[in-house]
C-alpha cells in the first residue's frame, strides 16, 4: 500500500497544487521502514519500492532552487530519498 501511495502521488498531475500530500509523508515513512529493519528493506526492494522513490525523487528534485524552503513538499520528498540512499 506504501508504495501504491508513493506511486499514485508521484504521477499525479496536481502533486504539488494538493492542500494535503500524502508525498512527503509517505517518503518519510518509508525511510523510517527500510531503517528498522533490513527485511523491510529487502521487501522494499522486491517490490520495486526503490524505483518508485527514485521516481518520487526526480519528479520533486527537478522543482528545487535556493529559494526552496525546508517544509516545501519537493524539499521534503528529496531529503528523505537522499536519507534512504545512506542507508
Amino acid at each position: 500500500m506504501l508504495i501504491k501511495t508513493i506511486d499514485l502521488e508521484t504521477n499525479d498531475d496536481a502533486l504539488f497544487s494538493k492542500s494535503a500530500p500524502l508525498l512527503s509523508a509517505a517518503s518519510e515513512l518509508a525511510y523510517h521502514t527500510m531503517d528498522c529493519s533490513a527485511l523491510n528493506a529487502e521487501e522494499l526492494r522486491r517490490e520495486s519500492g526503490i524505483q518508485t522513490l527514485h521516481n518520487a525523487f526526480s519528479r520533486c528534485i527537478s522543482t528545487l532552487s535556493n529559494m526552496s524552503k525546508p517544509d516545501e513538499l519537493s524539499v521534503q520528498v528529496c531529503v528523505m530519498a537522499v536519507r534512504q540512499a545512506l542507508l
